[in-house]
């Protein structure tokens, strides 16, 4: 999971990955990954698939 800081002009959002996309991002169940895909600006990666990757 990566957080985006909100910017002048742009929202803050999180970004969901699959493991190795991207270096640093907290590693999470996939209860933790739903919850966070029911967050207000929350997406899954569209380089790594990351949606494709969910059961």
């Amino acid at each position: 999971m990566q957080q985006l800081p909100h910017r002048p002009g742009h929202p803050g959002a999180t970004l969901i990955h699959v493991i190795g996309c991207q270096p640093g991002g907290t590693p999470l169940d996939l209860d933790q990954i739903l919850d966070a895909l029911k967050q207000p600006r929350a997406v899954t990666c569209r380089e790594c698939n990351a949606a494709s990757s969910f059961p």
